[in-house]
């Protein structure tokens, strides 16, 4: 892959929202965005309106 070490620019850091509707019936699709949102340190979603936001991340 190429990148900086072969003179191209530096791409940005990329941030991932991921939303899922309150009302989703199948519960397969539940349970996978309960494990994403508990393994990739999702904080807050519209399903949990009542946890803490996120912390931005910091610039670099």
């Amino acid at each position: 892959m190429l990148g900086e070490n072969d003179g191209l620019p530096r791409l940005p850091d990329v941030a991932y929202h991921l939303f899922i509707r309150k009302n989703v019936i199948n519960p397969v699709t539940r349970k996978v965005f309960d494990m994403l949102k508990a393994n990739l340190g999702l904080i807050r979603s519209a399903a949990d309106p009542g946890a803490p936001a996120a912390q931005p991340e910091p610039e670099v």
